[in-house]
């Protein structure tokens, strides 16, 4: 899966498909803005740090999505970050997110 615009027969629209929501929690403010290596992503649903090599798009017209660069499982799913054992046959795969919050951590 990397976040493919399947077609919707009942609008005749293409619609992208997300893997889910995520939380994104920059780090502290700094003079000169906010350093992206102290970003963290989670699971909207679960709190689950999500880890993953971010691309954000905003637009002033649309839902801010982020598309992560994840590890897949076999089935072409994102691998679970507390997964104990790796198996051999790891991939990366690109997954997109709608980005349900952003927030800046508190020093």
């Amino acid at each position: 899966m990397t976040g493919a615009l399947p077609l919707n027969d009942d609008l005749d629209l293409r619609v992208p498909e997300f893997a889910g929501d995520i939380i994104i929690e920059w780090g502290p403010a700094r003079p000169g803005g906010i350093p992206g290596w102290q970003t963290a992503i989670y699971d909207a649903a679960t709190g689950q740090l999500l880890p993953g090599v971010m691309t954000l798009t905003a637009t002033a017209d649309d839902v801010v999505t982020a598309e992560l660069r994840m590890l897949a499982d076999a089935d072409g799913k994102p691998f679970a970050a507390d997964a104990l054992v790796i198996p051999d046959d790891i991939s990366t795969a690109v997954f997109r997110y709608r980005v349900a919050e952003m927030r800046v951590r508190q020093s």
